[in-house]
């Protein structure tokens, strides 16, 4: 059964919500350190329908660690109110694509706008968030997977108040404000008003400082700022002193967040990032593209290919094979007077050669012919002066722009025609 529609503009809300992963893997860790979390109470974080999601393995002798590279989509939804999980429902207002090595020894990290175009399978070509809304999690990543080519093992769902109830949990994050943020909506129960500067926020303060994005920058802007919180917020909640609180982040987390990570997973997870440095070992990114309207309808237009050499070195991603170069293409004057025959096995010589040739009208024959590199391009243009067999070559933008050469020919090139 398909989830119900997106909500309509007006109830669509902007934030969220990007740490609680590190909430989640910081206090797991924490726990494990101690002894004090067991791995039945880790199956408790999974969704209701799937648990347990695998068979319990044998209590560990040992911490483990992460053996193999994991590539997990992490989703903050901008359903609002206090209805648990049933605000994980609504678009995901936020998507990071995070990519776990430990081979490297690194986190990396592919932030997704909101507003990004991208086919739905089974649906509408429309923006991104709306996947969540429209099958939950799972049709979430399988959008993210088509749209940027890699495998998504695992994702991570959490809601916006789980993200408030946890930052005001630990009693606050420390975190900059890069500018002057005050804006009110009514309608949505939002009222932002941040100086500029790093200060001590509270869960509502980091909902604004996440949510905004009425200025020039608009989505982009949020991301950054998304972004330089993660940096802010994972260190901050690895400290231990947060421990004793681990009981209350369990529970927000529990009713807040669903994810298909197996409990054993979660344990992998923990091991391993208490051994990275979190400003070292963490690489973010923007999917990258441009903003355009279509159908009255702003969208983030994404061009995977910019970061296609980053997927596929980083992420798994099994690259396109190699596009042939495309043939160089020559613009060809014809001059007045030159017989039929002759003019046909010119052109049909240098379309042997390889070239793709346009043919335009020109004037009288040149005293000599011109081989035009409008593209700066020398060493190409000596090959086509060759297969011309006489003429001089010429760098300068006066050609056809159109073309990667422009060809003048003259009374030299009609000599070696007629010995």
């Amino acid at each position: 059964m398909p989830r119900k529609k997106p909500p309509s503009k007006s109830k669509r809300r902007q934030t969220l919500l990007l740490g609680l992963l590190a909430l989640l893997v910081g206090g797991v860790w924490l726990a494990i350190a101690t002894g004090t979390l067991s791995l039945s109470a880790a199956v408790a974080l999974g969704p209701p329908e799937a648990r347990p999601v695998t068979p319990e393995p044998p209590a560990p002798t040992f911490h483990p660690t992460l053996d193999r590279p994991l590539t997990l989509l992490v989703m903050g939804t901008d359903a609002v109110g206090s209805d648990g999980r049933a605000s994980l429902d609504g678009n995901s207002d936020t998507m990071l694509l995070l990519r776990l090595d430990p081979r490297e020894g690194r986190i990396r990290v592919v932030s997704i706008p909101r507003d990004t175009r991208s086919p739905i399978p089974g649906h509408a070509t429309f923006k991104i968030n709306a996947a969540n809304a429209w099958g939950g999690p799972e049709l979430a990543a399988r959008t993210v997977s088509d749209l940027l080519g890699v495998t998504v093992d695992r994702f991570f769902l959490v809601s916006l108040q789980g993200l408030i109830a946890a930052v005001d949990a630990i009693g606050g994050v420390d975190a900059d404000v890069p500018k002057r943020l005050r804006y009110r909506d009514r309608a949505g129960a939002l009222d932002i008003n941040l100086e500029p500067g790093r200060q001590h926020l509270s869960g509502k303060d980091i909902e604004g400082l996440l949510r905004f994005r009425h200025d020039d920058l608009g989505d982009l802007g949020r991301v950054q700022r998304q972004q330089a919180f993660i940096l802010d917020l994972v260190p901050q909640i690895l400290q231990p002193t947060h421990l004793l609180k681990l009981p209350i982040l369990l529970g927000i987390l529990r009713n807040n967040a669903e994810t298909n990570l197996t409990p054993y997973e979660l344990l992998q997870l923990a091991g391993w990032l208490r051994s990275l440095d979190p400003k070292a070992d963490l690489q973010l990114t923007v999917l990258p593209g441009k903003a355009g309207i279509i159908g009255g309808g702003w969208f983030w237009i994404p061009d995977p290919r910019e970061i296609d050499p980053f997927l596929v070195t980083h992420y798994g991603k099994i690259p396109a094979p190699p596009v042939p170069p495309e043939a160089p293409s020559v613009t060809l004057l014809r001059p007045h007077g030159v017989a039929p025959k002759l003019w046909r096995e010119t052109l049909a010589t240098l379309q042997a050669a390889g070239y793709r040739v346009n043919v335009d009208d020109s004037g009288p024959l040149e005293a000599e012919t011109q081989v035009i590199a409008q593209k700066g391009n020398p060493e190409g243009a000596q090959h086509l002066l060759e297969t011309l067999g006489s003429g001089r070559i010429l760098v300068a933008g006066i050609g056809d722009l159109h073309s990667d050469y422009t060809v003048r020919l003259g009374a030299d090139w009609l000599a070696t025609r007629h010995p």
